[in-house]
């Protein structure tokens, strides 16, 4: 299976075309042979989810069903939601596939953005900002995946985790995934290479939000959100440490580093 058979320009294509069809509910395919094929959605609130039978999905499965993409129907007045949910991203992680969704609005829709493991990994600097595609705990993630053959948990998340009401279930993000793959809390003041920082962005979280590499002579690689879970101008980028020091709650070690 290649992923390159799902990022064709006829897949994008077939995917947008259904997708202004199904608007304003979400549509659903599959990419089987590198053609995209039209799924029918059966949920109840097919404006706000998707589903298919499961025959649809094992016959696919058993033709080597190669990517899933489906649509967020933008309404008049609705800021397009350009980034998967949480749900998204655990039905994405339980299939092991490629996942594209596509932006769709009354008349036209946006090519799919991917995502997945057997996605190719962006550029570590410079990549703009989709919250869990691109974004602070993937760069990390990322950053393990290419520097230390180390693979994170993903972290299924929606935007704004991090203001969900006290006790609930993925509020503390990193210390909830991070802690039982392997990291360690360590003093900030003995930081080395490959150690990570959680910090707390903005005033209104009582958690820590935001997440870093540390790169070693006092820089860090990092990827800042802006206010909505899509922003192309936001990139990720290396910066010195010394500003982020105030708002730094932890410094994690993970088990590869060897100290």
């Amino acid at each position: 299976m290649s992923f390159e058979d799902c990022n064709t320009e006829a897949v994008s294509a077939a995917a947008r075309a259904h997708a202004v069809a199904a608007w304003p509910n979400e549509a659903v395919g599959f990419v089987v042979a590198g053609v995209y094929e039209p799924q029918a959605n059966i949920a109840i609130e097919s404006a706000e989810t998707f589903a298919v039978t499961d025959a649809a999905y094992l016959d696919a499965v058993s033709r080597g069903l190669q990517g899933i993409v489906h649509s967020h129907p933008v309404l008049d007045g609705q800021y397009p939601v350009a980034w998967p949910s949480a749900s998204d991203m655990r039905a994405q992680i339980a299939t092991d596939l490629p996942w594209g969704i596509v932006v769709a609005g009354k008349e036209s829709a946006v090519p799919p953005f991917w995502w997945g493991d057997a996605v190719p990994m962006p550029k570590l600097k410079g990549r703009p900002f989709r919250h869990g595609v691109t974004d602070c705990m993937s760069l990390i993630r990322d950053w393990y995946r290419q520097e230390r053959g180390v693979t994170l948990p993903v972290g299924p998340r929606d935007w704004d985790w991090w203001a969900k009401p006290e006790g609930a279930e993925g509020r503390n993000l990193y210390l909830e995934n991070f802690g039982p793959a392997g990291f360690t809390v360590v003093d900030k003041a003995t930081a080395q290479r490959g150690d990570v920082f959680l910090a707390k962005a903005g005033l209104k979280t009582t958690v820590p939000n935001h997440g870093a590499v540390y790169l070693g002579r006092g820089l860090i690689l990092h990827h800042k959100a802006g206010r909505l879970g899509f922003d192309p101008s936001r990139l990720s980028i290396e910066e010195p440490v010394a500003r982020w020091m105030p708002f730094i709650t932890h410094c994690l070690r993970h088990e590869s580093s060897g100290s």
